[in-house]
């Protein structure tokens, strides 16, 4: 697996060691395709954790992404790499669940009861954060819903992003 390095005032030891958590990463997929790595040193925050570490691997055309502060570059690095293994664990597992679903299921029908169908059984709120699609799209695979809404980057407009029954993906855009 490549991985690309970027920031300032990066040591080689650090740059070896960081190379070496995440190539560990590869593990999960045959299909990584790279990590690119940010490294920051901030010179004063109140908790003392001065280094960022952003890890994004990209595996199979989705993102897997871990950000994460320390004390020390190997502390933020082992924090971030542990986020995006989590991440990369919890996709693979949803590849083998749909899988092994697909197979051993057939699809049956839930009984509507007719009382219930037209009552709010939950309401949830959530902030809304200005993305591209492509980043919709992994938001969306990473939560494990079947639907993704999004405020447009470039037009500021809300967007639904859905997958569809046959396994691809729409996406609704309001007319003005």
């Amino acid at each position: 697996m490549q991985v690309s390095l970027s920031g300032s005032r990066v040591s080689d030891k650090d740059a070896d060691y960081v190379k070496e958590k995440v190539g560990k990463l590869s593990r999960y997929f045959n299909r990584v395709e790279g990590a690119k790595v940010e490294l920051n040193r901030y010179r004063s925050r109140k908790d003392g954790k001065n280094y960022r570490v952003e890890v994004t691997v990209d595996v199979a055309k989705k993102f897997v992404r871990g950000e994460e502060y320390g004390e020390s570059v190997q502390q933020a690095c082992d924090l971030a790499v542990a986020k995006a293994e989590k991440q990369l664990k919890r996709y693979k597992t949803r590849i083998i669940d749909k899988s092994r679903q697909a197979e051993e299921e057939e699809f049956v029908p839930a009984p509507i009861d007719a009382d219930n169908s037209k009552k709010i059984a939950r309401v949830k709120h959530f902030k809304l954060k200005p993305m591209a699609a492509e980043e919709a799209i992994m938001q969306m695979d990473l939560s494990g819903h079947d639907f993704y809404i999004y405020s447009d980057q470039q037009s500021g407009q809300f967007n639904v992003l859905y997958r569809r029954a046959n396994g691809s993906l729409g996406l609704l855009i309001p007319e003005e």
